[in-house]
């Protein structure tokens, strides 16, 4: 059985579950809507999940929009970008069924052991890893573990929240008109709808919202100003209200056009560096090697994953998670995990170490939950 670094207990029973704290509507169920729901039932709240059928999501080979790498040479940095979300998906959760544990061991591990953080490091410093070859084995392992591991921890997750006593799934496509009706019917209302978001930009106050939000260069962090399109992704903005091509987003932040906290501290990139090795599983040094080749903008295609809360004039607890796109299995847990966070420490303004704070408490409650 798979021993994880970051576990998330299995309660059997329902008297061992606190009594639900908000009443929250979840939308979309891909791996994002189904990650958010699972960390929020995790945490005492009661969870109204809306979506199509839970069959729908597995129903393909490549669900939510997973994107295999070509195995061509020139690719080898987004391949070990997509090896990285894997692995550090599979290391989140520590009862994996067997199918999954046998997919996270590599080919030439002797030992039946997880793929653990001295392998990932070897991955991203392995310079067999860099220079993928056609006679590699672990090219074949790759794509189909890819392949068949989205599909089988999507359905593992699914099949444990219709057991909890606080979840509930409703096999309805919530229109983008109905958010507002949708909002005052619950407490919260999280968005994991992925390129469907563009149907709700209409709708909600954001589509020209703007504000300041943290994006990486290949040296250090900086704050630039950013705004949601309307397509539903997130883009960075000059000065003069021009698309910046040159900066992306690495990992979740909150977008808050009210108040704007950004996690990482603008005069301390080696800090700033650290903070996001811890978050994504990984040694700085790898951390380093990415960030110097400026490889960040072509791993995440132009796309801002991020978390933004969305601002109505009645209702202020409506937040979207988007722009994940092929890098799902990375950003969504730890997106998942910082809104559980957010929900249980109100009211605003976010702290000044955002993450740092929220990997602790995640640290803190795998031991003691």
């Amino acid at each position: 059985m798979l021993v994880a670094r970051l576990s998330t207990p299995v309660v059997h029973e329902q008297k061992c579950h606190p009594p639900p704290l908000k009443h929250i509507a979840v939308v979309g169920n891909g791996i994002a809507g189904t990650l958010v729901a699972h960390e929020l039932t995790s945490a005492g709240h009661s969870v109204t999940h809306f979506g199509p059928k839970h069959r729908a999501i597995c129903a393909s080979a490549n669900p939510a929009g997973l994107v295999v790498p070509r195995l061509e040479r020139t690719w080898s940095l987004n391949m070990l970008w997509h090896i990285h979300s894997f692995a550090y998906a599979a290391t989140y959760y520590s009862e994996l069924p067997d199918n999954l544990a046998i997919l996270t061991r590599l080919p030439y591990q002797q030992q039946r052991r997880p793929l653990d953080e001295g392998t990932l490091t070897k991955m991203f410093l392995d310079p067999q890893w860099l220079s993928i070859d056609e006679r590699m084995p672990n090219r074949l392992w790759f794509e189909r573990a890819w392949r068949i591991f989205p599909k089988t921890l999507l359905e593992w997750l699914q099949a444990r929240l219709r057991k909890h006593p606080n979840y509930e799934y409703h096999v309805k496509n919530v229109p983008p008109k109905g958010l507002s009706s949708l909002a005052s019917q619950f407490d919260a209302v999280v968005l994991c709808v992925g390129a469907a978001a563009k149907q709700f930009a209409p709708h909600v106050a954001w589509q020209a919202v703007r504000g300041q939000i943290d994006v990486f260069s290949s040296d250090r962090p900086i704050s630039v100003p950013a705004m949601c399109q309307d397509n539903g992704y997130f883009i960075s903005l000059t000065n003069n209200n021009k698309v910046d091509e040159r900066y992306t987003l690495l990992s979740g932040a909150t977008f808050d056009p009210k108040h704007s906290h950004p996690w990482s501290n603008p005069n301390d990139s080696q800090l700033n560096r650290q903070r996001l090795a811890k978050a994504l599983g990984c040694r700085p040094e790898a951390l380093c090697w990415e960030m110097s080749r400026a490889s960040v903008r072509m791993m995440a295609r132009g796309r801002l994953p991020a978390l933004i809360r969305l601002y109505e004039p009645a209702k202020d607890d409506v937040w979207l998670i988007g722009g994940l796109g092929s890098h799902g299995l990375m950003f969504a847990p730890l997106l998942a995990r910082i809104v559980r966070h957010e929900f249980q420490n109100f009211p605003y303004p976010l702290p000044f170490d955002l993450l740092q704070r929220t990997l602790k408490i995640v640290t803190k409650a795998t031991h003691c939950s």
